[in-house]
């Protein structure tokens, strides 16, 4: 069938405006209708599975009640069973470090969505649920074997701790009340030069709060003291060394320092005095037997006070130890022993007025003279006085 010319020209008019269509206005056009297509189904989609999925139950370390099921949402029992699953593997992964005890409730749904909670036993916990389109029943039993235990979360409260006052009492000062002090000598406060000593305090009561004292000498040149008590006898003299508490409590001890060689020669002295006195003549030492045969003598005197030595000898063999003979350097010897007396002139007046030491004294035979004093531990004195001629 031929077409008109009119309907020619319409078509070859249609073609002609066509040809000037611009394919790259079509595309600019067509791909944001697609787009926005695109994105209005995706929206669509991710409602429809919002609406469709049970509302994800809250964190456990935020909210502790837990929602195990969603009864908006319950359609079927198959739904029910993937909730009930999906979930009791979620509280098994966060609870794993975790034991919760939850009170035992069974927690029932029915399909007009009103929830009924009864009390559990104490074995267990039930969750129940159940509609009316099933008559099946989901249980979920958590006994004392499961360790993933939830239970609901209740912050944790600190004690209040009660302050009392603590009341601390400042000791009670205990005063000095008395002391004691004493030298090292069992009888006399007595000691010869060079010699050492120490200073004994007692503190009364022995609690007393403070128990410190200091001690000094009156004449350190004489005795030295240090603060500890220790002491050195220096020079002849008497000194009195004094002990003071904190609390002014004082005791005082006398002590005496001898010399030994200045009470020997004082002896000495004295005897010639006596023998001048009585037309006699004067004594002489001699220092190289007289005074070791002597000092040997008075030191056995301290332990055996007789003329006879300790070894049963006479007390003249003392010169021959130390080179004396007799018919050589002596003829004629004399002895004249003495303890206890604290003077040179005290045992001088002792021994003139005994008839055999006086006569000793007196005895014009004799040329030299030998004296030796020495001291004990005690502080007692031991005199010897030798002659011979």
């Amino acid at each position: 069938m031929e077409s008109s010319p009119q309907k020619e020209t319409e078509d070859n008019t249609m073609k002609a405006k066509i040809r000037k269509i611009n394919p790259n206005k079509i595309m600019a056009f067509a791909i944001p209708v697609l787009v926005v297509t695109l994105i209005g189904l995706y929206v669509f989609i991710l409602y429809k599975a919002t609406n469709d999925k049970p509302a994800q139950k809250s964190s456990l370390h935020n909210n502790p009640v837990i929602e195990l099921v969603n009864t908006d949402n319950i359609i079927d029992l198959q739904k029910q069973e993937d909730i009930i699953i999906e979930e009791q593997s979620e509280i098994d992964q966060i609870a794993d470090d975790k034991v919760i005890k939850l009170e035992e409730k069974t927690m029932v749904y029915d399909a007009n969505d009103e929830i009924t909670i009864d009390d559990g036993e104490d074995t267990g916990e039930v969750f129940e649920e159940t509609t009316e389109t099933s008559d099946e029943t989901i249980r979920n039993t958590i006994g004392e074997e499961n360790t993933n235990i939830v239970q609901e979360q209740t912050p944790h409260t600190i004690p209040e701790v009660e302050h009392t006052p603590v009341i601390i009492n400042e000791p009670a000062i205990i005063p000095v009340s008395n002391l004691i002090m004493s030298v090292n000598r069992t009888e006399t406060a007595r000691y010869k030069t060079g010699e050492s000593g120490s200073v004994a305090v007692t503190i009364f009561p022995s609690n007393a709060t403070d128990k410190s004292y200091e001690i000094t000498s009156s004449n350190p040149t004489v005795l030295s003291v240090t603060p500890n008590g220790h002491f050195t006898a220096n020079a002849e003299g008497i000194v009195t060394i004094t002990v003071v508490a904190k609390n002014g409590i004082k005791r005082e001890v006398v002590v005496t320092v001898l010399d030994m060689s200045s009470l020997a020669e004082q002896v000495i002295n004295l005897t010639n005095n006596e023998r001048t006195n009585n037309s006699l003549s004067t004594l002489q030492t001699c220092s190289e037997i007289l005074n070791p045969a002597v000092s040997t003598r008075v030191n056995e005197i301290k332990n055996s006070f007789s003329h006879t030595r300790p070894d049963g000898r006479k007390q003249s063999t003392a010169y021959e130890d130390f080179g004396g003979s007799y018919n050589g350097s002596y003829k004629e010897t004399g002895e004249n022993i003495a303890a206890g007396h604290i003077s040179s002139a005290a045992v001088f007046n002792a021994w003139i007025n005994s008839m055999k030491n006086k006569a000793n004294i007196m005895d014009a035979k004799y040329t030299h003279i030998g004296v030796s004093v020495d001291m004990d531990e005690n502080g007692r004195l031991y005199w010897v006085q030798t002659f011979y001629g």
